[in-house]
Parts: C-alpha cells; sequence; structure tokens
C-alpha cells in the first residue's frame, strides 16, 4: 500500500470504468486525512472547475474527480478548454509545491475525443505520480 508522503504531491490515478465511490474510496490511501472531495462533473464546466480549485488551499488533502469531463465539453473551444486546463494544471502543481496532497480522478475514454485526446496525456505529464486501473 502506498501512504502520503509528508510533502505534498499530485497523484493522478487514471480507470477505465465510470467513476464511483469504489474508485474514490480506492485513492483515499493516496492521501492522509479528511479531503476536500470535488466532483468536477457537478460543476458548472472547466471556467467554474478552475475557480473551485484556485480556493482550494494546501493544508487539506484534494481528490478531484472527472476533472477532464468538463474540458471535453465541445461547447467550448478546444484552444479555450486546453487554456484553461493549463491554468488548472498550474493551480494544482502550486498547491502540491506548497504541501497539499492531491489526487485527480479520471476516466480513460475509449472513444475518439478528436483534438482533445490529448489532456489527458498532459495532465498525466504534470503529475507527480500516475496510476493506471484497468476494468476488471
Amino acid at each position: 500500500m502506498i501512504t502520503a508522503a509528508d510533502t505534498g504531491h499530485l497523484i493522478v490515478y487514471v480507470t477505465d470504468d465510470p467513476i464511483d465511490d469504489a474508485a474514490l474510496t480506492s485513492v483515499m490511501d493516496f492521501i492522509s486525512g479528511d479531503p476536500v472531495i470535488i466532483d468536477a462533473s457537478r460543476t458548472l464546466g472547466c471556467f467554474e472547475l478552475a475557480k473551485t480549485i484556485a480556493r482550494q488551499t494546501p493544508e487539506r488533502s484534494i481528490v478531484i474527480s472527472n476533472l477532464l469531463e468538463a474540458f471535453y465539453d465541445t461547447s467550448i473551444l478546444t484552444r479555450e478548454a486546453a487554456q484553461i486546463l493549463g491554468r488548472v494544471k498550474s493551480l494544482l502543481e502550486s498547491l502540491a509545491g506548497d504541501g497539499a496532497q492531491i489526487v485527480v480522478v479520471c476516466r480513460r475514454h475509449s472513444e475518439d475525443l478528436g483534438t482533445r485526446s490529448h489532456f489527458m496525456a498532459s495532465l498525466c505529464a504534470s503529475a507527480d505520480r500516475v496510476y493506471f486501473r484497468r476494468s476488471t
């Protein structure tokens, strides 16, 4: 079992399955304390998600589920979505650098996402660690 370190970190946990309570429970071993849980699928879009993340402080652990779903919304221009994702990654890196323990849980899509297909790789590249969970 992996346990949380005393320093901040950004972990991306990628699953083939839809994100549910079982998936969230499985990532709790990566962090310590009672985390703030942000379900990005319940935000009003990537703009609102970025604002929600900007309001977080490094004193609490943070779990974000479905982060990339807001960025796959085709009603937002790909360029805008990519720019906002860049800001979100910067915010997450800054929080982790200040000591926050962050786990981002994302679902891998099998369908073609077009020019947005690189968003997962971009998020994973900014993480300290990445874990992939296959369907069971």
